[in-house]
């Protein structure tokens, strides 16, 4: 649990400020409920020792301030018929108050997972031969003599049509084989206060034309392009913001013998990397882009508890960036992206409470995950190698994701103080609490390695 001072210092790197109307609020939820009023009781005027003194008596403060005894109780009244007001009392004995009023939608964001969970429709998971398993799965032209005669494993069929995220025209095969996917998610989670949006998104499309009589590897040319989107936006009291927008762009081509590789990369609104290069004949690149970033609003309220108004603001913050494995060659690709975002929430308090001349200090209390997101995309297609010195055609599309949200607490916190300096009570209001949701599972992966009627050479 951290609590944030004042003049906690920002970070430089990736810090942009959200523009917010001023005083926004959190916002009550359906169903929000006040604790019930008690009977209010005034202090009666006495100094530390218990002792009554007059209106005009002064007293001295824990913080230093000097003020007339009717100010200072008049004071502590007021904080006194404020918590009345939320069920709880200065006079209590319980050494710390929590003060119950929930502004997270519990009700809404359940919904919203469930709707997550049921989206993932992995099909036909067992019939797949693990992606390690292929350790041959990469074939160039001048192997091609060398590995006609190995097997490279099995591949089941599989039926993808009852699946909603995902845009297919699958693969015909032929002389001239052609594969496209388009897989799409784009799913919301929160509420009106605080929340993300997480989008995903993978195109692939290859084609092989052979103009050999009979056809062979030598008389075809074969094309790939594969394009991997990952992205995230947040929710602050109302106002959106970009969290992360990648892109991995992949292209091969055996009619030049190139590969390309395109890379785009925005992080909290701003470009971090745009870059593309073509190489010859093959690539490989296992590494990851990934910068912090932080999101602030302006001053604003906090929900009120009892007679604690408070003023400051909250934002998030956190790490973003974009992972991959990439094996290219002119004829296959083999390509894991995996855009990524790692975000908490913070606050403070900077207008400190409305409590007039009462001695009291209060802070926020910020223990809150946004956001931990992994979204793993990856394709491996293109043609490889059979048994008999004959080639196949692979497609393969595979989808996970590891994913925690809204775990923790945004709590208020308060101390009062009376005559002399003496601690009265402690109060906390954890106003933003959620219990938390963690999930890693398979939302799609269907692949398939077909043989060709072609000669392996």
């Amino acid at each position: 649990m951290r609590l944030r001072s004042a003049a906690t210092a920002l970070a430089t790197l990736g810090l942009v400020s959200v523009s917010m109307a001023q005083k926004a609020r959190f916002v009550e939820p359906a169903g929000f409920r006040p604790t019930r009023e008690i009977a209010f009781r005034s202090f009666d005027m006495v100094d530390a020792a218990g002792r009554r003194i007059g209106p005009q008596t002064l007293m001295e403060l824990s913080n230093g301030r000097v003020v007339t005894a009717q100010a200072f109780y008049d004071s502590l009244n007021r904080i006194e018929r404020g918590l009345n007001r939320v069920g709880h009392s200065l006079r209590e004995s319980t050494p710390n108050i929590v003060l119950s009023g929930n502004y997270a939608d519990q009700v809404a964001i359940q919904r919203q997972w469930v709707d997550y969970t049921r989206s993932a429709k992995p099909v036909a998971a067992n019939v797949v031969v693990p992606r390690r398993a292929m350790t041959h799965s990469k074939l160039r032209p001048a192997e091609m003599a060398t590995r006609g005669g190995k097997h490279l494993g099995a591949f089941g069929s599989v039926t993808v049509n009852d699946l909603p995220p995902i845009l297919i025209n699958g693969t015909s095969l032929g002389n001239n084989p052609t594969t496209s996917y388009h897989w799409g998610f784009n799913k919301p989670f929160g509420d009106n206060s605080i929340g993300v949006r997480l989008t995903a998104d993978v195109m692939v499309t290859a084609h092989s034309t052979n103009t050999a009589n009979p056809p062979s590897l030598k008389g075809a040319t074969t094309t790939i392009s594969t394009t991997f989107d990952g992205g995230c936006q947040g929710t602050l009291l109302g106002s959106g913001f970009d969290i992360l927008d990648a892109k991995c762009q992949l292209g091969t081509s055996s009619a030049t013998g190139k590969v390309s590789v395109g890379w785009t990369l925005k992080i909290g609104g701003y470009p971090v990397l745009s870059d593309t290069k073509s190489y010859d004949a093959s690539y490989t690149w296992n590494d990851a882009y990934s910068i912090p970033f932080q999101k602030q609003s302006q001053t604003m309220e906090f929900p009120i508890f009892g007679p604690f108004a408070c003023s400051g603001f909250v934002g998030v913050e956190g790490e973003a960036g974009i992972k991959a494995n990439l094996a290219l060659n002119p004829i296959y690709a083999e390509a894991e992206v995996i855009p990524f975002v790692k975000a908490g929430v913070f606050g403070e308090v900077d207008a400190g409470l409305d409590l007039e001349v009462a001695s009291a200090w209060g802070g926020l209390h910020a223990d809150l995950t946004l956001v931990n997101d992994e979204f793993t995309l990856g394709a491996n297609i293109g043609i490889v190698a059979m048994p008999n010195n004959k080639v196949g055609w692979r497609d393969e599309l595979y989808v996970t994701n590891k994913l925690s949200l809204f775990t923790g607490t945004l709590s208020l916190v308060a101390h009062v103080f009376g005559p002399g300096g003496v601690k009265l009570q402690d109060f906390s209001y954890p106003f933003y609490t959620i219990p938390g949701y963690t999930d890693n599972r398979t939302l799609y992966q269907t692949g398939t390695t077909n043989p060709l009627n072609w000669l392996g050479n």
